[in-house]
């Protein structure tokens, strides 16, 4: 399925029955389209834009969640309308007596250049006998048919894709957002070093910011989170969204002045546009229940 739009939004919609749907969004009037509609046998979360428009998701038996599943996720491209979801592989790779199979994986990101980067938990057994020798989460590139390409960023998830590069977060001790041209430890960070965890890095379209995901809490008061976004230039770190218990996900860039994200707002999601300047949230109309938001992003 191919989009075309000024600005090319998708988010995945709740349903009722454990299941969701994969709809257009125009930061003007909310969703526009359905673009894929669950079935009894499945359901589409955590939707994508490919560079060429076309549609990318993870397919889930309904009930079942992307996080809390990913053992289970299946990733699909929707190649045009009317036609079944193409599954993506996931790669075995055999060598001697060993082989190495995804135990889990997840957060595809299509990059400019045709192919795919995966976050994944390889795990390598004994050919003959299923006994795990090593587990450890991996980036790693595929084309569009599962088949690695070799590159590979051990201990690394979480991967997003500009003409900049590959960002993406370290798995190693308390955790880092990894940049083409900058890192930022979570340990020694003047701000965000205590939180639970960080996530979801993307970086600007003119490379200058990154901005990721601040869960700074999860008990039984709910989970508090935020934003943060770092200087590639100088290293600075400030709070873009402080940690609330409206919960803030998704941070994805609009263009460089404005992010677009959700927010947990009266009891239900909904897509809104963050300034960068400021932190201020204006919800987009006609967006109740959206969330895991995917933009294609524009120059200021």
């Amino acid at each position: 399925m191919i989009l075309r739009s000024r600005l090319m939004i998708v988010a995945q919609r709740e349903l009722a029955g454990g299941r969701q749907e994969i709809v257009a969004v125009d930061t003007h009037v909310g969703v526009t389209d359905v673009l894929a509609r669950p079935t009894a046998e499945w359901t589409f979360q955590a939707p994508k834009i490919m560079p060429d428009g076309t549609l990318m998701a993870y397919r889930l038996r309904p009930g079942e969640q992307f996080n809390l599943h990913s053992d289970r996720n299946e990733l699909v491209l929707f190649d045009g309308p009317g036609l079944a979801p193409r599954v993506v592989p996931r790669p075995v790779v055999k060598a001697g007596l060993n082989r190495t199979v995804w135990a889990q994986h997840g957060h595809a990101a299509p990059t400019t250049h045709g192919t795919l980067i995966h976050a994944a938990v390889e795990w390598e057994t004994w050919w003959i006998w299923p006994i795990p020798i090593r587990k450890q989460w991996v980036c790693v590139e595929t084309d569009l048919t599962g088949r690695p390409t070799g590159a590979r960023w051990v201990d690394q998830a979480e991967p997003s894709w500009t003409v900049g590069g590959l960002t993406r977060i370290s798995t190693v001790d308390t955790g880092a957002i990894i940049t083409p041209t900058r890192r930022f430890d979570k340990a020694t960070a003047p701000i965000g070093s205590k939180s639970w965890g960080w996530f979801d890095p993307h970086l600007s379209p003119d490379g200058t910011k990154v901005v990721w995901l601040d869960v700074a809490s999860i008990g039984l008061d709910g989970t508090r989170s935020g934003l943060i976004i770092g200087d590639m230039q100088t290293g600075e770190m400030r709070y873009l969204v402080k940690p609330t218990t409206q919960m803030q996900t998704d941070c994805m860039w609009g263009n460089d002045r404005e992010i677009i994200g959700s927010r947990y707002l009266n009891g239900h999601w909904r897509v809104g546009i963050i300034a960068v300047a400021d932190g201020s949230f204006a919800t987009i109309p006609n967006t109740e229940d959206c969330t895991a938001v995917h933009v294609i992003p524009k120059a200021a």
